[in-house]
């Protein structure tokens, strides 16, 4: 038999033609092809699957041969043998395009961040997308004994796992927000509270990995009232005024104050 139709004792040409007639309405059938969630129904025609009866006919022993395990095959009534299914690459691809949009969903990267004075995670998740190859291989071996073909899935993993994520935690985030942090300026010292660096520290994904930063802007407008505190002045640049109706050189200032790339090394 081939594909469950009995073609036993016809010649090749006779066996052919039964095969095409018995198997033509399987064979035209539309299949749904499911991928997790996703899915489609398509004709075999546009996924480019058909049915190659004369091999079909040929691998079943329908024609002329002198090898003994063919020649006892056939003296012993033959065996079940499957239809010799042929794909259109190109077109299965094609075809499964829309579908493989559908099923796909990236991977989502794992996050730390500062919420309100503490260094949270949030966790990765692995994407998944269609693995088309392998979805070709299951319409090959399913598309005349099922109209509904399940298609594999490959994962996708994220560039940042929750694990790289829980490691930046404890290595860099837990320590930097631990308790204060002094800062020595001139002759006089600064102490930056954890909320306070907190409020300026971010954690980027690059390369595979999450890295610290700390915006100077941020650290800087977060510590100025503790640095007028201290006394710190601003520089002033040289300037004109008017003094009786004569343009008077107001002088320039050095300031004693820190910048905000400073602050934030």
């Amino acid at each position: 038999t081939v594909a469950g139709i009995e073609v036993g004792g016809l010649d090749p040409a006779a066996a052919q033609t039964k095969l095409a007639a018995e198997l033509g309405a399987r064979a035209a059938a539309p299949l749904t092809i499911t991928a997790g969630d996703a899915s489609v129904e398509l004709s075999p025609e546009a996924l480019g699957l058909s049915v190659d009866y004369e091999a079909s006919i040929r691998a079943a022993g329908g024609a002329k041969s002198f090898d003994p395990r063919v020649i006892w095959d056939n003296l012993t009534g033959g065996s079940a043998r499957p239809a010799v299914v042929t794909v259109d690459q190109g077109a299965a691809e094609a075809a499964l395009s829309e579908l493989a949009t559908a099923a796909r969903t990236d991977p989502v990267n794992a996050e730390l961040a500062v919420v309100d004075g503490k260094p949270t995670v949030s966790n990765a998740s692995a994407g998944r997308s269609l693995d088309v190859a392998g979805a070709i291989t299951a319409l090959q071996h399913g598309f005349l004994t099922s109209t509904r073909i399940e298609a594999p899935l490959s994962a996708a993993d994220p560039d940042i796992t929750t694990e790289e994520a829980n490691e930046a935690l404890a290595t860099v985030a837990q320590p930097a927000l631990s308790g204060p942090v002094r800062i020595s300026i001139g002759d006089k010292t600064l102490d930056v509270s954890a909320q306070t660096i907190g409020s300026a520290l971010t954690f980027q994904a690059a390369d595979g990995k999450l890295t610290p930063q700390v915006n100077p802007t941020t650290l800087l407008k977060a510590s100025e009232e503790r640095l007028n505190q201290l006394g710190m002045t601003e520089p002033k640049d040289a300037s004109f005024t008017f003094a009786d109706g004569r343009p008077k050189v107001v002088p320039s200032q050095d300031g004693n104050g820190v910048s905000a790339d400073a602050l934030a090394a």
